[in-house]
């Protein structure tokens, strides 16, 4: 079975172009995924009420229903983005059909048409 072999890089390397759009992408990656961007980001979710909003707290929790007993569909982190609609049930915002948050951890995106 051949064996592969990677040659260490040399000195010029960490002073090309080439070391310099490596890092570019790595650091270009690392933010995307500490701020949750591919979750949202062609995500294919719609927005036909023109409403988007912002999860403001950690740990913010997605139900089936409107109600704080319901099962939790999926946990928002702070800064992910979601598509809303601009019912309002019990305190909770219907972001999809089967997704609800609690409104008082949501804030609508500027030139956003949530309320």
């Amino acid at each position: 079975m051949a064996r592969l072999t990677l040659k260490k890089p040399d000195a010029k390397f960490y002073r090309g172009w080439g070391f310099v759009a490596l890092l570019t992408i790595a650091l270009t990656i690392a933010v995307f995924a500490s701020r949750g961007g591919f979750e949202t980001v062609g995500s294919g979710q719609s927005d036909p009420s023109g409403c988007r909003m912002e999860a403001t707290g950690d740990g913010l929790n997605v139900r089936a229903q409107p109600n704080i007993n319901a099962p939790v569909v999926e946990t928002l982190r702070r800064g992910d983005l979601r598509p809303a609609e601009k019912i309002v049930e019990n305190g909770f915002r219907k972001l999809a059909e089967g997704r609800w948050a609690s409104e008082q951890f949501l804030s609508p995106l500027p030139g956003s048409t949530c309320r």
